[in-house]
C-alpha cells in the first residue's frame, strides 16, 4: 500500500512538473501558431483548433504570414545579409570610380554582380545589380571602350527600364550613352528561348523570370528576346530557385531543361507532423519557423485521433501542444486548447514520455506485423495448370481439323489440263 502511494505521488509530480529543459514563454511576444494534422480527414478538425487557439489572449503572428513561410523559398536570412554585402561593394566600387581607381571599381563591381546574380530573387536585388552594371558602363566610357559600354549599359536597362542615376554624379557623356542605349532598345535583334521542366515529377509547371520580371510557366517559348546576356530564375513552390545566366544570339534558338531541386527547409517544415506523430525532437523545426516569421517563439498544435469515445461512440480528436520554449501539453478535446495552451507555455504540462504511444490515425501510419513471414514467389506461368489446359485445348482443336480435312478428301493434289484443238 505504501509502494503504490509513493508510485501516485512520483506520477503526480511527473506529470504536474515541467521538463528539465523546459523555458515558459512570454504570452505577450510575438508567437507563430502553426497547426498540422496527423491525416488529411482532421484538416477540418485543425482549422478548429487553430480557431480556439488564436482566441486565447496570446500576440500571435498572423495567419496569412505563417501561410506564407511555409512555402517561402528558404535561405532569406542569407539572401537578406547577401544583399545589404553586396550594396556596400557597390557603394564602395563608386567611391573608387569618382577616385579614378577604376581597375579596383571594377574588381569590386565583378564580386558585387556575382553576389548579386545569385540572390536577384530577393526584394530590391534587381535594382542594385542594375546599378552596378550602369556604373561599369560609365567606367568603359571614361576608358573609351565605347562597345564595352554600350553592353554594360543594355544589361542595366534589362534589369531596370526606368534607372535614372543622379544627373549630378556623372558625366553628360555617360548619361548621353545611357540615353542612347535606351533608345536602341527597340531595334535590338533578338532571339528564341525555350525553358521546359524536366526531371520534377512533383512539379507539373515552374514560373520562369527573365531579368527578375516573370514571363511566365513552364514549358514556356520566348521568340523576341533581346541579344546579349539575360538573368534567368525557374522557381516552383517547395522548390530551390534554378538561376542561371544565359547568352542570346541573334536569330539562334536557346533550349533548356530545368530540373528543380527540393528546398530543404520546407522539407523540414513538411515533415512536422510526422515528427511530432513519433514525439521526435522538432526543437529545430520551430526555430526555423521562428527566424521565418521574425518572432520569438513558437507553438505547434498537433491534431490527432483521441483514444477516447464520445458520448454518442464516434470518435474525437486530441491535440498535442509544444512549444519552443520546450513546453508540452496534450488536450483531450477541443474545448480544453486553450487550457493545454496556458500548461505549455507555462511549463505545467506533461512531458512527451507521460503521452503515450500515438494512436493509430487514418491511413496515415504504417502498419506493425508482430511476426515476420516469409512470402514465396508465383511460380512461372508454364508451371500452372491453366497453360497445360490451354496447350490441351489448342492441341485437340488442331488434331480435329487435319483429321476433318482427310476425312473430306482434303484439297486436290493436282488439276490434270487438257487442251483439245477446235475443228
Amino acid at each position: 500500500m505504501l509502494a503504490r502511494s509513493v508510485l501516485a505521488v512520483l506520477a503526480t509530480a511527473l506529470l504536474a512538473s515541467a521538463a528539465p529543459d523546459c523555458r515558459p514563454l512570454d504570452p505577450k511576444a510575438p508567437s507563430v501558431l502553426v497547426t498540422v494534422a496527423s491525416d488529411p480527414l482532421l484538416r477540418p478538425a485543425a482549422k478548429a483548433v487553430e480557431r480556439a487557439a488564436r482566441a486565447t489572449d496570446h500576440r500571435w503572428v498572423d495567419a496569412k504570414t505563417v501561410a506564407a513561410i511555409r512555402v517561402r523559398e528558404g535561405g532569406h536570412e542569407a539572401r537578406a545579409a547577401a544583399l545589404v554585402e553586396a550594396q556596400s561593394l557597390v557603394a564602395r566600387a563608386e567611391e573608387r570610380f569618382l577616385e579614378l581607381e577604376t581597375e579596383e571599381a571594377l574588381q569590386i563591381i565583378a564580386e558585387a554582380t556575382s553576389k548579386l546574380a545569385a540572390i536577384h530573387a530577393q526584394p530590391g536585388a534587381v535594382e542594385v545589380l542594375a546599378q552596378a552594371h550602369f556604373l561599369a558602363g560609365a567606367i568603359y566610357v571614361a576608358r573609351d571602350r565605347v562597345d564595352a559600354a554600350r553592353r554594360r549599359l543594355i544589361r542595366a536597362l534589362d534589369l531596370d527600364p526606368s534607372l535614372a542615376p543622379p544627373r549630378h554624379r556623372y558625366n553628360p557623356r555617360v548619361l548621353a550613352e545611357l540615353e542612347a542605349a535606351r533608345s536602341a532598345m527597340g531595334l535590338r535583334e533578338v532571339g528564341r528561348l525555350e525553358v521546359r521542366l524536366a526531371r520534377t515529377p512533383d512539379v507539373r509547371a515552374a514560373t520562369v523570370f527573365v531579368d527578375g520580371r516573370e514571363r511566365g510557366r513552364t514549358p514556356l517559348v520566348l521568340d523576341a528576346v533581346g541579344a546579349g546576356r539575360h538573368l534567368l530564375r525557374v522557381v516552383a513552390p517547395g522548390h530551390v530557385s534554378w538561376i542561371r545566366t544565359i547568352a542570346i544570339d541573334p536569330g539562334r534558338d536557346v533550349e533548356l531543361d530545368v530540373t528543380l531541386q527540393r528546398d530543404p527547409e520546407l522539407e523540414r517544415i513538411d515533415r512536422l507532423a510526422e515528427d511530432l506523430g513519433v514525439h521526435a525532437d522538432v526543437a529545430e523545426t520551430l526555430a526555423l519557423l521562428e527566424r521565418r516569421a521574425n518572432a520569438t517563439q513558437a507553438v505547434a498544435l498537433f491534431v490527432r485521433l483521441s483514444d477516447r469515445r464520445s458520448a454518442t461512440g464516434t470518435a474525437t480528436v486530441s491535440v498535442d501542444v509544444v512549444t519552443s520554449g520546450g513546453g508540452h501539453a496534450r488536450a483531450a478535446t477541443i474545448a480544453d486548447v486553450g487550457a493545454a495552451l496556458a500548461d505549455a507555455v507555462a511549463c505545467r504540462g506533461a512531458p512527451p514520455a507521460a503521452f503515450g504511444p500515438a494512436p493509430i490515425i487514418i491511413g496515415s501510419q504504417p502498419l506493425r506485423v508482430a511476426q515476420a513471414r516469409a512470402v514465396t514467389p508465383p511460380p512461372p506461368f508454364w508451371n500452372r495448370p491453366w497453360f497445360w489446359a490451354a496447350c490441351a485445348f489448342v492441341a485437340i482443336g488442331v488434331s480435329g481439323a487435319v483429321a476433318a480435312t482427310r476425312v473430306s478428301g482434303g484439297p486436290p493434289e493436282a488439276v490434270e489440263v487438257r487442251l483439245i484443238p477446235r475443228p
